[in-house]
């Protein structure tokens, strides 16, 4: 064989090799940059984490996620923790919780064996993707017998490891964590704070907006606190605009995303004699993206919910609002956490008039 015949070959071989079916794992994170510290980081509980998987078929559900601390560490100040998980398959975490099994941050005080002395709480809801995400919980949160003073280890884990073995769906992939830190907590809102420019509406709705400034302790119709709670006399006419909008501060952007899961937050619009006749509803949840403030654009046309107990008449609106559509008497996880509508105003053809930056 000569060698251009065997250079052919072996190019062959490696293009072979290059075009074969790579295993996932290998693959998963090779574009997936590591997170940064928060910008809000207090103080740092643990910068570097771990990284493991979750195990292989039929294991048992024990994953090998928990870090000692060199010497018992003191969190009793701790108000709020935030961290970056990785989940490989967020879908396949999702799919294996259920009410008898949850995936869990946990503390121990316990300075021989992690699983004594410990406290925990969920974060199943706060993984929305695969890759990296972040979680913040409050300690308040947790649920057990860490003495927060004198804490040995953290890990992540699952609630029930009890004769449930691991699934073929999580199994050889991979879960880590890092970045855990005391968080300093956005300010609560008060009158004086400075809130972005009224923009240039063709109609102007409220410039102060809706000035009760918490969620409410309970989801639903309890958070009618951040009604209007009088109605527009005379009554305003927008029925000849195509867009609502309005900006709206948020004082925790992650507990956020997590109490509104599964439940949709409306903004509402009414013209009967009270806010539940003649109203429509808006859902909006998706246009809120970080701490602080967030503009939202509302598109008329495109109501979850028209015309309830009543025609909608958008020549005489009465009644504009915000409340969580469902889950009435579930605990609201951001309970009284600060929450502000200011600029409300309409325009029409959909023209942004935003001042400039």
């Amino acid at each position: 064989m000569n060698s251009t015949i065997k250079k052919i070959i072996c190019l062959i071989a490696v293009l072979a090799f290059c075009f074969a079916e790579i295993p996932y794992a290998l693959v998963a994170n090779a574009d997936e940059k590591d997170p940064e510290l928060s910008s809000r980081c207090k103080t740092v509980i643990e910068v570097n984490g771990k990284e493991t998987t979750f195990g292989t078929v039929g294991s048992d559900l024990r994953i090998n996620t928990k870090i000692k601390f060199d010497a018992a560490t003191d969190l009793s100040a701790v108000d709020i923790i935030e961290l970056s998980v990785y989940v490989q398959d967020a879908d396949a975490l999702k799919n294996f919780i259920s009410d008898d099994q949850e995936f869990g941050l946990y503390f121990s005080s316990n300075s021989s064996r992690e699983t004594r002395n410990r406290s925990s709480v969920g974060i199943s809801g706060q993984i929305r993707q695969d890759g990296w995400n972040t979680v913040r919980v409050r300690k308040t949160d947790f649920a057990g017998g860490v003495n927060w003073e004198s804490v040995h280890y953290i890990y992540l884990g699952f609630s029930n490891e009890t004769n449930v073995t691991l699934p073929a769906s999580l199994a050889e992939t991979q879960v880590k964590y890092k970045n855990v830190c005391d968080i300093y907590s956005l300010p609560e809102i008060t009158d004086d704070d400075e809130k972005p420019a009224m923009p240039e509406y063709d109609v102007t709705v409220s410039e102060s907006g809706i000035k009760t400034k918490t969620w409410g302790e309970k989801y639903g119709y309890t958070a009618d606190q951040i009604y209007n709670a009088d109605s527009f006399d005379p009554a305003i006419d927008l029925s000849g605009v195509d867009k609502i909008e309005f900006d709206i501060y948020i004082k925790d952007y992650v507990l956020f995303k997590t109490a509104v899961t599964g439940k949709a937050l409306r903004f509402i619009m009414a013209s009967g004699e009270n806010r539940y006749q003649g109203r429509s509803a808006y859902d909006f949840a998706d246009q809120i993206t970080v701490d602080g403030w967030n503009h939202v654009v509302i598109d008329k046309g495109a109501a979850a919910v028209s015309n309830q107990n009543g025609t909608t008449d958008f020549s005489a609106i009465r009644w504009i609002g915000c409340a969580f559509w469902n889950g009435a008497n579930d605990q609201n996880p951001i309970g009284s956490t600060a929450v502000r509508i200011v600029n409300i105003g309409a325009n029409i053809a959909g023209y942004n008039k935003l001042p400039a930056a």
